[in-house]
């Protein structure tokens, strides 16, 4: 079982906070119409797949090479592999739905 360090868990608290930030201001400034308060599944689905995005980015490095040669390398494409990037996506969610919600504003 592979755990997970701090470096892991500050980096997804920090991305998925900022995840959390800018669709909040992309809901209140109105950029994209069909994001908003009242598309609550678009919501999700966005949720979902922008955690799905902090989590790939964990798994992934980027290099290149002085000739200006970039490379992408993905790793852990074992079962084991695949099994921990799905963790990782639902840890990633799960953070920032919580700081979605923590950040609500309450209504009186």
């Amino acid at each position: 079982m592979i755990y997970y360090d701090s470096q892991i868990i500050a980096s997804q608290v920090v991305f998925s906070s900022i995840i959390v930030w800018l669709f909040r201001e992309v809901k209140k400034c109105g950029w994209i119409t069909f994001i908003n308060g009242e598309t609550p599944k678009v919501n999700k689905l966005i949720a979902i797949i922008s955690s799905g995005l902090v989590a790939l980015g964990l798994n992934t490095t980027y290099s290149y090479t002085p000739e200006g040669i970039f490379t992408l390398q993905v790793t852990g494409l074992t079962l084991i592999g695949v099994y921990e990037g799905l963790k990782q996506w639902m840890f990633s969610y799960i953070v920032q739905q919580t700081g979605y919600r923590i950040t609500e504003p309450k209504s009186l």
